[in-house]
């Protein structure tokens, strides 16, 4: 079972390289039926250099690891009526998350949140950044963190700072998802 997550899991990361290097990301993904599997909220943004991206591709690709898993994935536009962009990144910051369980577990079991984020620390000829990532399994019943991922300084370049930012991103992004299916695994089997 480990060995098929993790070739399903490298699949998913070779073909969700095109969410990297294409802004509008893949369109047309076929969900599989997910009627009796649990309901997974996720929230996971993306920053660079402190301000928030439009689109975090690396929630992207955790989704499509969870539905290739035959997961029911839920995402903040599913739920807007249900909880604020606000609480949930207090919830982040903080690490409570108690307060968004509440409201959250009319429509999901679980929540996977966190943030990732990438910072330019050199710039010149060639630029350079550092991505880490802070990414949580929460129980909504109980409000409590049944799992954690962290990266910290995972490196990349480029030859712009929001290339080296979004390639640092991308691996920081792999390597939580990684570890985040393998805890997976146990914890909602």
């Amino acid at each position: 079972m480990k060995k098929n997550i993790q070739i399903t899991l490298l699949l998913i990361i070779i073909s969700s390289l095109t969410l990297y290097s294409s802004p509008q990301g893949s369109k047309g993904t076929e969900q599989p039926d997910v009627s009796t599997s649990p309901g997974i909220f996720v929230w996971v943004p993306e920053e660079i250099d402190g301000v928030r991206l439009e689109n975090s591709k690396g929630e992207k690709t955790l989704t499509q690891a969870l539905l290739s898993q035959n997961y029911q994935v839920l995402s903040f536009i599913d739920l807007q009526k249900t909880t604020s962009l606000k609480s949930l990144d207090r919830a982040i910051d903080k690490g409570k998350f108690k307060k968004i369980a509440k409201p959250l577990r009319l429509h999901a079991d679980f929540a996977i949140i966190g943030i990732i984020s990438s910072e330019t620390y050199s710039t010149g000829t060639l630029n350079y950044a550092r991505a880490t990532a802070h990414i949580d399994v929460v129980d909504l019943q109980t409000g409590k963190i049944l799992s954690s991922s962290h990266q910290a300084g995972i490196k990349a370049a480029g030859n712009t700072e929001i290339k080296a930012n979004t390639s640092a991103l991308r691996k920081c992004a792999f390597a939580t998802i990684s570890e985040l299916m393998q805890d997976l695994e146990t914890i909602l089997i």
